[in-house]
């Protein structure tokens, strides 16, 4: 049965570049006996190319707003037989991380929630919740060491993203359980980006302390269904003080992808 991954996070979490490093690793060193196919996604290659080379260039890649809402697509699969059977697609659109967070911010929710859109927002919020309903497994990037948003803030949107994730099973065709509030199979990775930066020696702890509210909705909801895990995408080398493309050490940046796909 094949998984349909999607990603979210408050601007400048590391959606991106998690994508982008996590194209570069399966397709340098492999994941296992699965493979990347990215046959018809030739310009989500080139847009993941793209950023890795702005960070080997710059150490940096631009925030996604100037590369608002491209689709992004990978798929992973294996061999059975004969046959190429796809095991996960991994889709996202490079959602801007601010319109995410507006979008999912409680004052604009309760609009959502009585179809009081404005216009300009109506396009993006459709994209974000087609996302949410047609996903069964969910990287959630929290960002430790934000400017833009408090841990508060971020428990917050992540509240109700998941809340959306659970209320809206109708949607969904592998996700109706009733007797597990129509949420079994879906699966949540939940995961503290640049910890090459910041220290998480366990990150359930640290989800359980910073967004207790966050920890509070898995643990009740989905039970075995999610873990909590420290992440970096870049493995920042803190003697040189700069990172190697070629040399990239990123941390747990496959573990979601081993999660999901477990029997």
């Amino acid at each position: 049965m094949e998984k349909n991954i999607r990603i979210f996070g408050i601007p400048k979490a590391g959606k991106s570049v998690y994508l982008s490093v996590l194209f570069d690793q399966i397709n340098k060193h492999g994941f296992g006996n699965y493979t990347l196919d990215m046959k018809d996604n030739d310009a989500s290659m080139d847009y993941l190319l793209m950023i890795l080379e702005d960070l080997e260039i710059k150490g940096d890649t631009d925030a996604t707003p100037i590369r608002h809402f491209n689709e992004l697509n990978l798929n992973l699969c294996y061999q059975e037989g004969r046959k190429v059977k796809t095991a996960a697609r991994i889709s996202t659109y490079d959602i801007s991380g601010e319109i995410t967070q507006l979008i999912f911010d409680p004052r604009f929710h309760a609009q959502i929630k009585k179809s009081i859109i404005p216009p300009e927002f109506r396009d993006d919020q459709k994209r974000i919740l087609d996302l949410l309903y047609s996903g069964d497994c969910f990287i959630l990037i929290a960002d430790p060491e934000s400017i833009i948003s408090t841990f508060d803030e971020q428990d917050t949107m992540f509240m109700i993203i998941l809340d959306t994730i659970k209320k809206n099973k109708s949607q969904r065709k592998k996700s109706r359980d009733r007797s597990n509030n129509g949420i079994k199979d879906i699966k949540i990775a939940f995961c503290i980006s640049k910890t090459d930066l910041i220290e998480v020696k366990n990150a359930k702890e640290f989800v359980q302390q910073k967004m207790p509210f966050t920890f509070t909705y898995l643990d009740i909801n989905f039970e075995n269904n999610f873990i909590c895990l420290p992440i970096s995408s870049l493995g920042y080398n803190y003697n040189l003080k700069e990172f190697n493309l070629n040399d990239l050490k990123p941390i747990n940046i496959i573990e979601p992808l081993r999660f999901f796909l477990e029997k």
